[in-house]
């Protein structure tokens, strides 16, 4: 098997390069899961993990959220990925019970090679290094969010809508 990277694991990742570039500021998990579009629910497991792993701080309270911690800029993004998914197993075969050892496959050593490069790349990108990226309406404007919501009626309650307004 490939390596599968969960969507635990890669939110982790974006969190984190979002909060070495937020660094001055407290976080929500509510803020986090609305800039990453992800459930505030994943997000929240995903952030206690974090911070159990010694990346992130966080403070509760009204004026509460998370800050990335100074060392933690320095972490690798494969520090990030193993603190979530645990170590990178190497793949010897892509079937789950292997039917051949490497070098017999068929797909020759491409899989430990690509695997390799996966892992060399996770190792030696560090989260310092990785730019904010461009994500549409960030930071987000609470009052245009709150205000669009308001206009936001659910298709099922139209269809009440209309029927109680022909009665």
């Amino acid at each position: 098997m490939l390596i599968k990277i969960s969507e635990a694991a890669s939110l982790a990742i974006h969190t984190m390069v979002f909060l070495v570039n937020q660094r001055s500021q407290s976080n929500t998990t509510k803020g986090i899961s609305s800039v990453l579009r992800a459930s505030g629910a994943h997000i929240s497991k995903v952030m206690q993990r974090l911070v159990k792993a010694g990346f992130v701080k966080s403070t509760r309270g009204p004026s509460g959220g998370f800050v990335i911690i100074d060392q933690a800029e320095k972490a690798s993004l494969l520090d990030i990925y193993e603190a979530i998914d645990g170590k990178i197993v190497k793949p010897t075969c892509l079937f789950k019970a292997p039917i051949c050892d490497s070098s017999s496959c068929v797909m020759g050593t491409s899989l430990i090679s690509l695997c390799q490069q996966l892992i060399d790349y996770l190792k030696n990108t560090k989260l310092m290094d990785i730019p904010m990226p461009k994500i549409p309406n960030f930071p987000p404007n609470a009052k245009k969010l709150s205000s669009a919501r308001e206009n936001e009626v659910p298709k099922p309650f139209k269809r009440k809508k209309q029927i109680l307004s022909n009665n």
